[in-house]
């Protein structure tokens, strides 16, 4: 699995505009080895997480349907700064879909020490989904499910 954190910087004045936007992403549901999309408000970072079958359809899905949608939601505009981090893992998380549905709270921390490690497989609970991006990286997001991108079935 592929994962993708997006941090983004966004002034008061334009957290309606960047949440407009972020709802805009549901074309993505569609995107051969897409998994799902969650995000959320962390003080003035929207940080939005991306799961991905691989690294292939990720790179697939950035050269032939991002900017297609990224262009039409205008989101380039509603923020001030933007970070991403990419990783993978070679842990299944066969209930992710549903993980994804129930979870209020993605907690970033420091359980596993390994860098770029998602740890959530055996410990999810409705409530949170635990990953780990970086060894000192601390907090919680708690999710915003207007964001939340889920493939077809």
């Amino acid at each position: 699995m592929y994962i993708k954190k997006i941090v983004c910087t966004v002034q008061e004045e334009k957290r309606e505009a960047f949440d407009q936007a972020q709802r805009q992403w549901a074309p993505l549901s569609q995107v051969s080895g897409f998994l799902g999309q969650v995000g959320g408000w962390n003080g003035d970072d929207a940080v939005i997480i991306a799961f991905w079958e691989s690294k292939e359809a990720y790179k697939s899905f950035m050269e032939d349907v991002h900017d297609q949608i990224f262009n039409h939601n205008r989101q380039k505009n509603t923020y001030n700064s933007i970070s991403v981090t990419l990783c993978k893992t070679n842990k299944i998380y066969t209930q992710l879909r549903e993980a994804l549905l129930e979870t209020n709270t993605i907690s970033m921390n420091k359980t596993d020490q390994r860098l770029f490690t998602m740890i959530a497989s055996d410990e999810h609970s409705e409530e949170v989904i635990y990953l780990a991006f970086h060894p000192n990286e601390k907090g919680d997001i708690r999710l915003y499910h207007p964001w939340t991108v889920l493939p077809n079935e």
